[in-house]
């Protein structure tokens, strides 16, 4: 008998009956299974922790201030945050996109396109902090296309890009040394093909590039090199029970790929530096660094990393509060061979804003990379996403609200269910 293949529709359907059973987790750019996400916008001194139970962010790496996750929205559970260089945020709230000018005190809702209520990916330009590609997905087509802002979301143009026919794109990503460079990936469920697709015109053209010779695997966006834009890494998924990731690395623009590492079990972070130093992780307290012109990557016994990003020759890395002597956000000087805590479970405060003092509790302990507990002291949670609570969690929803919650969120979490196979 011939392999049935669903509908975009009815595929999207499927997974909106599975998401109860799915634990939250960030998009992180479609790269990585998780719910933590750092940024180190280039030149600002900002550093800004996602969280999957809100935002922290500093500008001195000392005093750190949270935006608990209901003073963000309530109406849906925030997959990912983005961050422009002038400290702008982004949050993809369900699959709603949210901006806010002020380091998250305030947030606004922006819609792409007329009939576009579903948004799967945000990238914001890390050289303009105006400028944006969001993947967005038709509900009633179920077509999936990139568009672009250059304005923070006033305005949009496009689609820019559409998928090939049954086709599904990833991720999207600019690069931070070209701007015009741009990435996107797409996977092909009726043929299982890969295909990459480059603009280099600010994401207003784009040209596809098929890739037969990496498998059947989803092509997941790991990272532009950041200061050769010819360079771009990607996140091979096996779209199998077995196998563990890989990672595969283009040097000509996404013409050809070279399978350059393969992981043991699933990958959770992968960084970039600006000497072309590549630092991978999972959760099982591995860190793997490639050093430049090094022919494979070494093996560091790391933390248990949840992200990572690269500046100025600093790596950052998210770990697990519950060890890695308790830090939440960690930073190594010496390539990743060992770290300093930088964000611990009590060593940052409420933001200092109306929204954030009425909808987050006091901090407290956390007991799972960050979550707090309420005033009283009692657990919100020990693993995967605490529960929805009136202090900080993943906001309150109501039984006729839940859902329409669930259908809205089956875009964002069919790419946490292939991600985690």
């Amino acid at each position: 008998m011939g392999r049935e293949v669903l509908s975009g529709a009815m595929r999207h359907l499927l997974f909106a009956a599975l998401l109860a059973l799915l634990p939250a987790s960030a998009l992180a750019n479609n790269a990585f299974p998780d719910e933590l996400e750092v940024f180190a916008p280039a030149d600002t001194g900002l550093v800004v922790l996602g969280t999957n139970y809100g935002v922290i962010h500093s500008d001195d790496a000392v005093h750190w201030t949270w935006v608990c996750e209901p003073a963000v929205t309530t109406a849906a559970v925030v997959g990912a945050y983005g961050v422009g260089s002038d400290g702008g945020l982004w949050a993809l709230a369900g699959t709603k996109p949210l901006v806010s000018n002020d380091l998250g005190c305030t947030w606004a809702g922006v819609v792409p396109a007329t009939g576009v209520d579903t948004v799967s990916d945000i990238f914001v330009d890390p050289g303009d902090p105006q400028h944006a590609l969001v993947i967005g997905v038709s509900t009633l087509s179920g077509n999936f296309a990139i568009y672009a802002t250059l304005d923070r979301g006033q305005s949009w143009t496009g689609p820019v890009l559409s998928a090939n026919q049954q086709g599904e794109l990833l991720g999207v990503e600019i690069s931070r040394s070209n701007p015009a460079r741009a990435f996107a990936t797409e996977y092909a469920f009726a043929t299982h093909a890969v295909a990459l697709f480059r603009s280099d015109d600010h994401g207003q053209t784009w040209t596809e590039l098929d890739h037969p010779e990496l498998g059947d695997a989803y092509p997941f966006l790991a990272a532009i090199d950041p200061v050769d834009p010819d360079t771009v890494w990607l996140r091979l998924v096996p779209n199998s029970a077995s196998g563990g990731d890989q990672l595969a690395v283009s040097h000509d623009k996404g013409a050809t790929f070279t399978v350059a590492f393969t992981a043991p079990s699933t990958l959770s972070a992968l960084a970039v530096g600006e000497d072309h130093t590549v630092w991978t992780a999972s959760r099982a307290n591995d860190l793997w660094r490639l050093d430049p012109d090094a022919g494979s990557f070494v093996h560091l016994p790391g933390p248990s990393v949840r992200c990572m990003a690269e500046r100025a020759g600093t790596l950052y890395a998210c770990g697990d509060a519950t060890a890695d002597g308790g830090f939440v956000l960690g930073a190594s000087i010496d390539r990743g061979q060992s770290f300093t805590a930088l964000v611990k479970p009590t060593t940052y405060q409420t933001a200092a804003c109306a929204v954030a003092e009425g909808a987050c509790a006091p901090v407290n302990v956390i007991p799972d990379a960050g979550s707090p507990t309420d005033a009283g002291g009692s657990s919100t949670g020990s693993t995967g996403s605490p529960p929805p609570s009136k202090g900080c969690g993943c906001g309150e929803a109501d039984a006729s609200s839940l859902a329409g919650l669930l259908l809205a969120l089956a875009f964002l979490r069919q790419r946490s269910m292939r991600q985690s196979q």
